[in-house]
């Protein structure tokens, strides 16, 4: 089935395939989800029938292994926001790593502020 809906109805796979077909596992960027544009990576397994058919058609290029690869290489310029909007702790989220802060001239970790010691909340 998933062989004669993929050569005749790629662009419809679901509907040809009912909902049963192979969905490929991994995360996956929101571009065209109708939720709107938030910056954040979907687990194909969990919402498959809003997996765009490009994506599912050619997982390995768009699919990731993990919430953390798929920020990085999807919504790089807010990685901090797309592992949170993704369900991941912010805590679990933050680094550790120090960076600069150019505006008040000090270095502060990358971690919550909710944690103890230099914080300046997640880089």
């Amino acid at each position: 089935l998933d062989i004669c809906c993929e050569r005749y109805f790629s662009w419809d796979f679901l509907t040809c395939t009912a909902g049963s077909g192979t969905v490929p596992r991994g995360f996956y960027p929101n571009w065209a989800n109708p939720k709107g544009s938030e910056t954040k990576c979907f687990n194909s397994t969990e919402t498959a029938e809003t997996m765009p058919g490009y994506m599912r058609k050619n997982s390995e290029q768009w699919l990731e292994n993990d919430i953390e690869s798929c920020c990085e290489r999807h919504f790089n310029w807010a990685y901090s926001d797309c592992i949170i909007l993704s369900g991941v702790s912010p805590i679990a989220s933050s680094t550790g790593k120090w960076y600069v802060n150019h505006q008040e001239e000090i270095c502060q970790q990358d971690c919550t502020k909710e944690s103890d010691g230099p914080c300046g909340g997640l880089a």
